[in-house]
């Protein structure tokens, strides 16, 4: 007798010898068809959830690469209030403030002319520039922001002793 005689002699002699476990794997297959939509649906869903958790873990690192940004700002904006930025006033009245705009000339106050790249202004704002030359022309730009408000506070109580000779103005 070869092998496969032997195999097709014990198949069924297997299944009734071990009826517990055969009718476990019957059901077991059963189980299987009939839930196969909703193990489907299962792992569609468990898809779409791994989908979400890694588009929240890509929103994470850009809010937390945003927020280290915003504090690096925060940082050059503080000491260039400290190092005595030139505070910016309406070209219109001297005794307003104005916000500065990127990409824009700042006007000395006195002689009407751009200020010269390199002058580091700064608004009431929190806004901070440095005046950058553009097509040869000097703007504000390189601008960096701080909401910490006592320190824009103490740089415009600091101006307030020349306020005429040094405060430019925007164009």
């Amino acid at each position: 007798m070869d092998f496969k005689e032997y195999q097709s002699q014990n198949k069924p002699n297997w299944i009734k010898r071990n009826p517990v476990p055969s009718a476990a794997i019957a059901l077991m297959m059963l189980a299987a068809a009939v839930n196969f939509p909703t193990i489907a649906q299962n792992m569609e869903a468990t898809g779409r959830v791994r989908e979400k958790a890694m588009e929240n873990s890509e929103l994470n690192q850009q809010l937390q690469a945003t927020s280290l940004f915003v504090e690096q700002q925060a940082e050059i904006a503080e000491k260039r209030y400290s190092g005595g930025c030139v505070l910016v006033v309406a070209s219109d009245d001297p005794s307003k403030f104005t916000s500065l705009t990127e990409g824009q000339p700042v006007l000395d106050a006195v002689r009407g002319v751009p200020l010269p790249a390199g002058t580091v202004v700064c608004d009431a704002f929190g806004n901070t520039a440095r005046i950058v030359s553009v097509d040869g022309n000097p703007v504000a730009g390189e601008f960096a922001f701080t909401g910490n408000k006592q320190v824009v506070e103490e740089a415009i109580a600091a101006s307030n002793a020349d306020a005429e000779i040094n405060q430019p103005n925007i164009e």
